[in-house]
């Protein structure tokens, strides 16, 4: 399982996704949409997830990394996405496990 941001329009969704196969195929399967991104940032929930979370993970702790208030998210044209908070590059943003 993962937690992958998913563009809708205008708008990024926060999503836990399982993983199975079926056959030869690996399938994504969506478990839960949180929310939309800027308001569970806007509301602090990111972290309060990912602090909740972290109480059950054996190999991973959780730390903070970039302060809320510095927080920038991917330019919603695909512009320049470099520049994002999450520094993807471009690239699709998830934290898997």
């Amino acid at each position: 399982m993962f937690i992958r941001v998913k563009r809708a329009g205008e708008y990024e969704y926060l999503q836990l996704v399982e993983n199975r196969r079926e056959g030869k195929r690996t399938r994504q399967r969506i478990v839960a949409t949180l929310g939309r991104l800027d308001r569970l940032h806007a509301k602090g929930q990111v972290d309060v997830l990912l602090r909740s979370l972290g109480r059950f993970a054996e190999r991973v702790e959780v730390q903070a990394h970039t302060p809320m208030a510095s927080w920038k998210p991917c330019p919603p044209d695909g512009s320049d996405r470099r520049s994002c908070s999450a520094g993807c590059g471009g690239n699709s943003r998830s934290i898997a496990s």
